[in-house]
C-alpha cells in the first residue's frame, strides 16, 4: 500500500518524498524562500511550523472523542480563556474585571465569585 499526502498546493507526494522534504526544508535557512508548497513561495520557517501543525493534528487526531463536545467549539475556549485571565488578574493583582462573572461552567463551580456591598470587592472561594 503506497501512502500519499496532498500538500497545500493540491499536488500529492509519496511519504518518502514528504520526509526527505522535511529534512531538506530543516537545514534550510529559516529566512530562505521556497517555492511549491503553497501557490506563493513561502519562508522555510513558515514551512517548518506547517509540517509541525499538520503533524501534531495527525497525532492528536487519534485521541477518543477527538473534536466532539461543547469543549472543542471555538466560543467555548475563547470563554476558557477569558475566565482563566480573569481569576489569575484577581489572583495576582486584585484587578477586578467590569465584567463580574465567569461564563464557564467548569469555572464557575471551582471558584465563586462573592461580591461585596460596593460591588467592587472580590472575594474567590476555591472549592476543590
Amino acid at each position: 500500500m503506497k501512502r500519499i499526502i496532498v500538500l497545500p498546493n493540491g499536488r500529492a507526494c509519496c511519504l518518502s518524498t514528504y520526509s526527505s522534504s522535511w529534512r531538506t526544508v530543516k537545514v534550510l535557512d529559516p529566512d530562505a524562500e521556497v517555492i511549491g508548497w503553497e501557490w506563493y513561495p513561502l519562508t522555510a520557517r513558515e514551512i517548518l511550523c506547517d509540517l509541525h501543525a499538520g503533524m501534531h493534528a495527525r497525532i492528536n487526531r487519534h485521541i477518543p472523542g477527538f473534536g466532539r463536545g461543547r469543549k472543542w467549539d471555538d466560543r467555548y475556549q475563547l470563554d476558557q480563556q477569558r475566565d482563566a485571565r480573569r481569576v489569575n488578574d484577581y489572583a495576582a493583582h486584585r484587578l477586578v474585571d467590569p465584567v463580574n462573572r465567569l461564563t464557564t461552567p467548569e469555572l464557575q463551580q471551582r471558584f465563586q465569585w462573592h461580591h461585596g456591598n460596593d460591588g467592587l470587592q472580590i472575594t474567590l472561594r476555591n472549592r476543590p
